[in-house]
């Protein structure tokens, strides 16, 4: 948690370093966790190597892309 948390620390609009707006977007993808009854492993990382939080992930991530890159 205390990763994750430092991670989205340093989100330009919505962390806790301004100096990065514009520039800097983090994601949090904690939500996009998919039980291992839906995934092919039981892992308990990796996100259970399931395929639709891998997809979500990859759409999140270049949403936040796009919108750094209008901002630009």
């Amino acid at each position: 948690m205390q990763i994750a948390e430092s991670q989205l620390a340093v989100d330009g609009d919505k962390g806790k370093s301004p100096e990065f707006k514009g520039n800097v977007k983090a994601v949090d993808t904690r939500d996009l966790w998919r039980e291992a009854d839906v995934s092919p492993v039981n892992q308990g990382y990796h996100y259970n190597h399931n395929a639709e939080t891998y997809y979500e992930t990859g759409d999140a991530l270049g949403r936040a892309m796009v919108k750094l890159l209008e901002i630009s």
